[in-house]
């Protein structure tokens, strides 16, 4: 098998992590989920929202959840058009509203 080499050329990839993740566990507080170090989405409507802005960013892939119970959902929101409106990227920001981020600079 011959083997190409690539010089010169600037490959970048974006990998997208903990799409359906909502906010940390608080403090003091039980897991919800034993293989989820934070409180993931619920709703399937917001995980539809929150996974189809993550795939309209460009990324190269994308991480499923780390939990079996939301793989299949993530799935079938993957398998479909990733567009989003206007008006959905108003929603995501309102329900982004006051939320505390997993990660902080």
């Amino acid at each position: 098998m011959k083997r190409r080499m690539f010089f010169n050329r600037t490959l970048s990839f974006s990998l997208a992590l903990k799409s359906f993740a909502h906010r940390p566990i608080p403090q003091g507080a039980d897991k919800p989920y034993e293989r989820l170090w934070y409180i993931p989405i619920e709703d399937e409507d917001i995980q539809d929202l929150s996974l189809r802005f993550t795939l309209s960013q460009g990324v190269t892939a994308a991480i499923p959840p780390g939990d079996p119970f939301f793989f299949p959902n993530a799935l079938n929101i993957a398998r479909g058009p990733v567009a989003i409106s206007s008006a959905e990227l108003e929603r995501i920001e309102s329900l982004s509203s006051g939320v505390d981020p997993l990660f902080s600079a």
